[in-house]
């Protein structure tokens, strides 16, 4: 009786860990660009206001719409090799461009594959935009500074 309980514990133990486990969060993969202004020689964080942010094409797309931030976080196109975002803040707009490779990363047997990216080259145009200052180019699901944009 105790061998059979015992053997009837050992299968149904190996039923329960072999179930599929659900993916409850997959990240996403973000280019982080926090903002900054220069004054005194000082970089100082700053927060525009008004800020619209959509990709080029996807006008109708708005990923912020008339917000007031200090950082923005924008997702690359992982079927193209070059992503553009447009930034505009009252009647001015300025255009970002990230030219990038894309790898393949396993995240967890439960949520699969997620992409992580690289910045290869970028360009912007400068109608508010003073300068940008890429401070990491590998991009990955954890949470990391990537771009400064200066103004």
């Amino acid at each position: 009786m105790t061998k059979r309980l015992l053997i009837l514990t050992a299968i149904l133990l190996v039923v329960i860990s072999s179930c599929e486990k659900e993916c409850y969060h997959k990240p996403k993969t973000m280019l982080n660009a926090d903002f900054f202004t220069i004054e005194d020689e000082e970089e100082l964080e700053v927060t525009l206001e008004g800020v619209s942010v959509y990709g080029v094409g996807r006008e109708d797309s708005l990923l912020y719409e008339n917000a007031d931030v200090g950082r923005i976080s924008l997702l690359l196109d992982g079927n193209s090799e070059e992503t553009g975002f447009v930034m505009q803040v009252g009647d001015m707009a300025d255009t970002l461009t990230f030219h990038h490779t894309e790898t393949p990363f396993l995240y967890s047997y439960e949520c699969g594959y997620i992409l992580h990216f690289e910045i290869k080259d970028y360009g912007y145009t400068t109608n508010f935009i003073d300068s940008i200052d890429v401070v990491r180019t590998k991009i990955t699901h954890r949470y990391e500074k990537h771009i400064k944009v200066y103004f």
